[in-house]
């Protein structure tokens, strides 16, 4: 998974570089920033993670479990580690599940926390970024990015659409799913592999629909608790890329938030780990018009690096401090 991760990078970053003869010497151009665009960076980059702790917080209230102050911890930064180094973030799930039940929270509320937040914040990202899109205020895209786009958040709605739809109406929507896996999978018996990949992602829409029709107990309040945790942090995510890009001189104000707001989507919902790859030939189809091409991938090579890559990083020690990569990588083998 890592060495999938940094060759789609390098590739990526190869493209890149040769659309727009940037040198990486040129990286060093981000710390001659004064130092209240250096502190405003950094407190964006902090914020994500103090923000995805409210969010597993905000969640745990709506369920009425309580999280101890390290169990949160340790699942933000797991979850950070194991969803950039996977396609789609699959195993980021399966890491904060582990490093809550672990650390204190029941193991049969675990599974509903950590995938109550990331549906929820998949949720608030597909609904701001369309918003977005529709108002014009985006990017205008190649077919090539419009694909990704639209192919990932198509992918990312249906998961979230059917769980949703499930807090009101569980007993149809698990029917629709069975009958859908029941008609496509003699249909693939020729193909075994794509075949358990179907009937994989039926058993997970499934339980999903199961553990989210448990949200309907939840108050308004404590709805809107949650609303805000997702919103502060896809604040945080996008200021990072806004204030990079405003520091070396992206106007209007407006358009560079709108950009920054897609292209935070794009990465989310790319089927490269984190966007690995994507992300670095983005840069500039992106940004154009707002940054010359050079400073556009400076721009989102420094971006990556206080998020993305800093999490690797700090997850990599971290859980190597504390435990959890093998635990957590021996129960993903273990899961059918």
């Amino acid at each position: 998974m890592v060495l999938g991760f940094l060759g789609l990078t390098g590739l990526g970053l190869a493209v890149a570089m040769r659309r727009s003869d940037i040198r990486l010497g040129q990286l060093t151009a981000f710390f001659a920033l004064s130092p209240g665009w250096l502190g405003a960076v950094a407190a964006a980059a902090a914020g994500i993670y103090v923000t995805d702790y409210f969010r597993y917080q905000a969640t745990c209230n709506v369920l009425g479990v309580r999280l101890p102050f390290w169990a949160g911890c340790d699942a933000v930064v797991a979850n950070f580690f194991f969803s950039w180094i996977s396609p789609a973030s699959v195993l980021g799930l399966p890491a904060a599940i582990y490093m809550l039940g672990r650390g204190g929270v029941p193991w049969d509320a675990a599974p509903l926390v950590a995938y109550g937040k990331s549906i929820g914040g998949i949720a608030v990202l597909l609904v701001v970024a369309g918003a977005v899109l529709a108002l014009g205020a985006g990017p205008a895209l190649g077919p090539g990015m419009q694909a990704v786009l639209a192919g990932g958040g198509a992918t990312m709605a249906l998961l979230v659409l059917l769980p949703l739809l499930g807090v009101f109406w569980p007993a149809p929507c698990e029917r629709l799913v069975e009958a859908a896996a029941n008609k496509l999978s003699p249909r693939l018996a020729s193909r075994p592999w794509l075949q358990r990949k179907v009937e994989t992602v039926a058993r997970a829409l499934l339980a999903s629909i199961a553990r989210a029709a448990q949200l309907r107990q939840a108050s308004w309040r404590s709805l809107l608790l949650v609303l805000g945790a997702h919103l502060a942090y896809l604040t945080c995510f996008v200021a990072a890329l806004a204030l990079l890009a405003a520091a070396h001189g992206a106007t209007p104000p407006a358009r560079n938030l709108g950009v920054s707001v897609v292209y935070v989507a794009t990465l989310m919902v790319a089927p490269t780990p984190s966007g690995a790859g994507i992300s670095e030939i983005a840069a500039c189809p992106f940004f154009d018009g707002l940054l010359p091409p050079t400073t556009a991938l400076l721009v989102v090579l420094v971006f990556r690096s206080v998020t993305f890559y800093l999490h690797l990083a700090v997850g990599a020690v971290y859980l190597t401090v504390v435990g959890g990569l093998r635990d957590i990588l021996v129960r993903r083998r273990q899961t059918p």
